[in-house]
């Protein structure tokens, strides 16, 4: 009985296949179509984010020892965008900042670390609420591929549109010293001389600058040890105000370096680098004494 019902039923479908032309199905395909693009649209909206990449390598563990050459990230411009295959712009760059690196020999060659601000066309997943740029997900951390008017750069999320920020913006003055170093870089350190950062950010400032004979540990004939000064090597004592950035109860100088006591600090000028000051005090924008 079964097997006689399946039968009739298999009968008709054929019958019913034959009267159906090309025209009805052309209808069915598109109201498929159109049933298609209004789950996509269910299930995901397009939006605008600005969103901040470190241009680096692809993951964090690595990004120490692989910033990108310096002529990488200044082909990259304010205004440079990324189109996706039906020409809408996906990506545009807002603003670049520069930090340039201190190198430990300087025979290395020259690195620089870019933090662009872009607005990128993303999509939300309702069900997940997560938000995905080229079907990747755009995540504090994650990586980014982009491909820019003129440049290809891979890089880190650091900073999401909507995702709380607890970094604050503080100015900061240190005193510390550039111990035992050559004259010439002494004398080339200017009083008021700045460290910018690429947008037209002033970073740090030379407030005030004092130069000694470099101090130095001898060891006499009968084992005692005395100071001395060394005639061919200085002490740089800097006052140095910085922009920097406070999360919980530390501060950091260019995103990762610390600003506490004992640490050094790079900073660039634009006719000398100072390499290794030595931070000995800190106080706040109104010279009151933090640390």
């Amino acid at each position: 009985m079964k097997i006689k019902k399946t039968q009739q039923f298999l009968s008709k479908a054929k019958r019913l296949i034959k009267k159906i032309g090309v025209f009805e199905l052309l209808i069915g395909f598109l109201i498929l179509l159109v049933l298609i693009l209004v789950m996509v649209q269910l299930r995901s909206k397009e939006q605008w984010v600005k969103a901040e990449v470190k241009i680096s390598a692809s993951s964090w563990w690595q990004a120490y020892f692989t910033a990108p050459p310096y002529w990488l990230g200044e082909s990259i411009k304010v205004g440079d965008k990324e189109f996706d295959p039906q020409g809408k712009v996906v990506a545009e760059v807002l603003s670049v900042r520069i930090h340039e690196l201190s190198t430990l020999q300087h025979q290395e060659p020259t690195r620089k670390d870019f933090y662009l601000t872009l607005n990128l066309r993303v999509s939300k997943d309702r069900r997940t609420g997560k938000l995905k740029f080229k079907n990747q997900p755009l995540e504090i951390g994650g990586p980014i591929e982009l491909h820019l008017t003129n440049t290809y750069a891979s890089g880190l999320v650091t900073f999401v549109e909507g995702v709380p920020d607890e970094r604050e913006t503080k100015g900061l003055i240190i005193k510390g010293v550039w111990a035992n170093t050559v004259p010439w870089d002494a004398e080339a350190i200017p009083v008021g001389g700045r460290m910018m950062d690429g947008m037209g950010n002033v970073v740090a400032e030379i407030l005030e600058k004092r130069i000694e004979l470099a101090e130095k540990t001898v060891e006499t004939w009968d084992g005692r040890l005395v100071t001395s000064r060394d005639p061919l090597k200085r002490d740089i004592y800097l006052k140095i105000k910085l922009l920097t950035k406070k999360q919980g109860e530390n501060f950091y100088f260019h995103e990762d370096q610390k600003v506490k006591i004992g640490e050094t600090l790079f900073i660039q000028l634009p006719g000398v680098d100072v390499d290794w000051i030595s931070i000995m005090e800190i106080y706040d924008k109104d010279e009151k004494r933090l640390y």
